[in-house]
């Protein structure tokens, strides 16, 4: 899939991933001159766009995720610029935080061209073989990822790598056991992993069970380039919470003009859909955190150096040079030649 953030080309893993909720949410921070408002650590009013663009994104992910050659899933639409609008007028243009993120319709923005910066890239699209998933706004249900994967978020079973060689060509792997040693089978050796738990008990799922169709996934290895040069790799564990670290790495960087290394030690947050609460992780300013108790939102601190946030791993071209990182809150290492 493929997408622009401040002028940055952003390339990220197709439905049945979640690279479709890594660029929606980066398309309305796109919206905000983050950096005037400050780092969200420091800042409620970047905190609260921050929280508010992770919502939306994860709720309208949980509503249309599904298996591409079965289910029509408009990704167009929603990675469209134009759908990030019509969401922020729709749910992120009161006082208060929304009590529940109800999903969007993304189906009429999906006729929408991919831009230049993508025409070189191949971007999903719905298959005429299959029906499209649309309707109106609908209250998300607590996701299914998130609760089949609780124990990937504080276990580690799985891993994210992300490379690049002299030459500039580059690869962002996540793999996954999902919990433990997956399904406790295997075959030639190999566990197989515990993909089918992550499928959704609703009927109107387009995640439902169904024979022949691939689960949905968190996963969401990504890469950004830079007139046409790769510019970062990034891709990070952590189940459900996935796709708000990659976004959160991203935004850092980009935003800020962090390194890797600190880009990655900024304190995270997860942005909850079905109730207005944040679980984060310490080093967030105390008037922050108030002024978004003001907005309404339930704040949970996180132990320090919890596994539930995840842990990245980031490439990022800075200076002529490659400089790399791992996540401090898991094991990894960043090497060289």
């Amino acid at each position: 899939m493929c997408g622009v953030y401040r002028e940055l080309t952003v390339l990220s893993a197709p439905p049945p991933q979640s690279g479709m909720q890594i660029i929606q949410a980066l398309n309305i921070l796109n919206a905000h001159d983050l950096r005037s408002l400050g780092t969200p650590s420091r800042s409620t009013a970047a905190l609260d766009v921050l929280a508010g663009a992770l919502r939306v994104a994860a709720a309208d992910r949980i509503r249309y995720i599904g298996d591409p050659d079965r289910v029509g899933v408009a990704t167009v639409g929603i990675t469209s610029p134009a759908y990030a609008t019509q969401r922020i007028r729709e749910v992120l243009s009161g006082d208060r935080a929304a009590e529940r993120i109800l999903s969007g319709n993304p189906t009429p923005f999906d006729v929408e061209a991919a831009g230049e910066r993508c025409a070189t890239h191949d971007p999903s699209s719905s298959s005429d073989s299959v029906s499209m998933v649309a309707g109106p706004s609908v209250a998300v249900a607590p996701d299914p990822l998130d609760a089949a994967q609780e124990s990937d978020a504080r276990a580690g079973e799985t891993t994210h790598l992300s490379t690049v060689d002299e030459e500039g060509n580059a690869v962002s792997l996540t793999f996954t056991q999902g919990v433990y040693f997956g399904s406790g089978m295997y075959a030639a050796g190999t566990f197989l992993n515990s993909g089918m738990a992550i499928f959704s008990a609703n009927p109107e799922s387009p995640n439902f069970l169904r024979p022949g169709h691939a689960p949905g996934s968190t996963t969401t290895p990504t890469i950004l380039l830079e007139d046409g040069r790769v510019r970062m790799v990034v891709g990070s564990p952590g189940g459900g919470r996935i796709p708000q670290t990659v976004v959160q790495a991203i935004m850092y960087s980009v935003d800020f003009g962090m390194s890797p290394l600190d880009a990655l030690r900024m304190p995270r947050i997860f942005a909850h859909t079905t109730v207005p609460r944040i679980d984060f992780e310490q080093g967030i300013g105390g008037d922050v955190l108030e002024g978004l108790r003001s907005r309404g939102y339930e704040l949970e601190v996180t132990p320090p150096a919890s596994l539930y946030f995840g842990g990245a791993q980031m490439i990022e071209r800075r200076d002529g040079r490659w400089v790399g990182a791992a996540d401090p809150r898991r094991d990894g290492d960043a090497r060289g030649q």
